[in-house]
């Protein structure tokens, strides 16, 4: 991989677990995209994957990410062009191409047009986590969790858990995925990376020893 110097170099490993890595990714080879993608969320990523430099400009207006993560070789909108239109926008501060292409010009050119690296391909599960961590530490959002809504959690997940044991006891998966989806959107908004990745693990195989192995997740992150 080619990066701009970085002071502190970063471990191999998934992102700490400040909050979800918000992820742009942008390729259109559709095996290439679910593979990384799938990788990315491995990571503890929250990503929207599109197929195209067009649709990455659409959904960059909508909500704001922390990367973008562009291919280089696109047709109609090239990653050049693609990382030149996202910077315009000014909602993603870092833009990282990915490439395959060894030419030695390419460095330049990607980061002329405004990438804050080069990735080159394939990519591993290391290299995208020091993506997401040089990622993380350049996100504007604030990484201390409201204490509020902590506390909330931690008064509502042993109500959830409960419900969860009453369902399983029963057979009543789809009552069991129902609640799973809620704690994945309240653990991945506070930031509790394992809870949400355990809640997605989960669906549709919950089991007494997965439940309780929820718990005591959920225990540590409200802990803090």
């Amino acid at each position: 991989m080619t990066a701009a110097p970085d002071p502190t170099p970063a471990p191999d490993g998934p992102a700490p677990d400040d909050g979800p890595v918000r992820v742009l990714l942008v390729d259109d080879h559709p095996v290439s995209r679910e593979v990384v993608k799938a990788l990315l969320e491995s990571l503890g990523a929250r990503v929207v994957a599109v197929g195209s430099g067009a649709g990455s400009l659409e959904r960059a207006r909508l909500e704001r990410f922390d990367l973008a993560l562009v291919d280089l070789h696109m047709p109609a909108m090239d990653g050049l062009e693609t990382t030149r239109r996202i910077r315009a926008l000014g909602t993603v501060p870092r833009v990282v191409i990915f490439t395959a292409d060894e030419r030695p010009s390419v460095n330049e050119e990607c980061l002329a047009a405004g990438a804050a690296e080069v990735l080159r391909k394939p990519a591993d599960a290391s290299d995208l986590a020091r993506v997401l961590r040089r990622a993380q530490s350049d996100s504007p959002k604030a990484t201390a969790r409201d204490a509020r809504l902590v506390a909330v959690f931690a008064e509502t997940y042993p109500k959830e858990i409960a419900a969860l044991r009453r369902a399983l006891d029963v057979g009543d998966h789809a009552t069991c995925d129902d609640i799973l989806h809620g704690l994945v959107g309240a653990s991945a908004l506070l930031g509790f990376t394992e809870v949400a990745t355990l809640c997605r693990e989960m669906k549709g195989r919950l089991t007494t020893d997965a439940l309780e192995r929820l718990e005591a997740s959920c225990a540590l992150a409200a802990a803090g």
